[in-house]
């Protein structure tokens, strides 16, 4: 009997504890995390007018050939943070046209053709490589 006591009594305890925490009336419909403001749906953020929202962009490049080199090599694109973007079995005799997804943050590619490398700036949405 003395057990039900105490059950019940810790029941009404922790009853009357979890009912005293309740967010005041002003702060219902938000939530915070880190002292900011977290918006509930994408209609309540607000960004600058000139904010990109994408994540990647289609960057276009053209790959120009010498003719009569009779080199073979791998072309291969890679991130700043050496993570391959585009890999490709390439003749050095023949031009070829294509397009890869940069992630937004990346703002220079490296270029490896035939041991060789060529660092690129992202500054428009296309670059050529060109053998020498």
């Amino acid at each position: 009997m003395k057990n039900i006591k105490n059950i019940i009594l810790l029941t009404l305890l922790t009853q009357a504890f979890l009912t005293s925490c309740k967010k005041p009336e002003m702060f219902k419909n938000e939530t915070t995390v880190n002292n900011s403001i977290v918006a509930k749906s994408v209609k309540e953020i607000k960004a600058p007018n000139n904010f990109n929202w994408n994540t990647s962009n289609t960057v276009n490049f053209t790959f120009k050939g010498l003719v009569g080199d009779a080199r073979k090599s791998t072309l291969t694109i890679l991130s700043e943070n050496n993570s391959v973007l585009f890999k490709k079995l390439q003749s050095a005799s023949e031009s070829f046209s294509g397009s890869v997804e940069i992630p937004a943050h990346v703002s220079k590619i490296t270029v490896l053709y035939n041991d060789n490398a060529t660092e690129f700036t992202i500054s428009s949405n296309k670059f050529a490589i060109e053998l020498k």
